[in-house]
């Protein structure tokens, strides 16, 4: 496909690391335990411009890949639902914002991922 750049949720390994294939490097963010994780899967070329990896938790990993004009700053993440309690959630907030703080702020910034969003109160 071609993919220079994917960010995976649900990833379910834990701690951090990175794997290396042929076409590719994935970083990894996980905790202690096999549930949640994050992910971002780069092509291996483009892994050589990589300045800076933050594995923040197991729902939060950023990356900042030096290119020009400017750096380009990613950061996956798996956001907790809305029934978890309300200082995880929070958490998973402040992580963001620690992790933006870590990466320099003169490029352009993707968040992406599962941010687990509901809209309407009806199952469908």
């Amino acid at each position: 496909l071609k993919i220079d750049v994917l960010g995976i949720s649900e990833v379910r390994w834990t701690w951090f690391n990175n794997i290396t294939r042929e076409k590719y490097v994935f970083f990894y963010s996980g905790g202690e335990k096999h549930e949640h994780g994050v992910g971002i899967l780069v092509e291996k070329k483009l892994s050589s411009m990589i300045d800076n990896i933050i594995p923040m938790s197991e729902r939060v990993i950023g990356i900042q890949i030096s290119s020009r004009p400017k750096p380009v700053s990613i950061i996956q993440v798996y956001a907790p639902t809305a029934v978890k309690p309300y200082d995880e959630i929070e958490r998973f907030y402040e992580e963001i914002e620690e992790v933006k703080k870590k990466l320099r702020r003169d490029g352009p910034l993707i968040i992406m991922g599962d941010l687990n969003a509901k809209v309407g109160n009806e199952a469908t």
